[in-house]
């Protein structure tokens, strides 16, 4: 079981950066940035866990509220470090944008 979730975990880890490079922050791979979103990912799996365990044994929440509300801190928080740290531009280095031909249309 370890195996196939830690599997599963580096898949999808692998995919979320794949797509958020190129779709979501349109920015090109480099290995400073896939450090950065892997530092980012492990203390979000790490800050998942702590409000869930806090949640659930300390204020005494059911599971599945205390997994809502770490899965939405956390959601926000990937995003805001995706956006000001991970993505934020500062390896100066921008996918290529391919603009169209542009072609004047003329009055006859």
């Amino acid at each position: 079981v370890l195996v196939s979730n830690t599997s599963g975990v580096i898949v999808g880890m692998t995919i979320s950066f794949l797509l958020n490079s190129r779709w979501s922050f349109n920015q090109s791979f480099t290995r400073n940035r896939l450090i950065k979103f892997l530092v980012v990912n492990v203390f979000t799996i790490a800050l998942n866990d702590l409000i869930v365990v806090t949640l659930t044994d300390a204020i005494g929440l059911q599971l599945n509220i205390s997994k809502a509300v770490a899965i939405i801190v956390c959601f926000v928080f990937n995003f805001l470090l995706y956006k000001l740290w991970v993505f934020a531009g500062d390896d100066k280095v921008k996918v290529k944008k391919y603009k169209k031909d542009s072609v004047k249309l003329r009055k006859k």
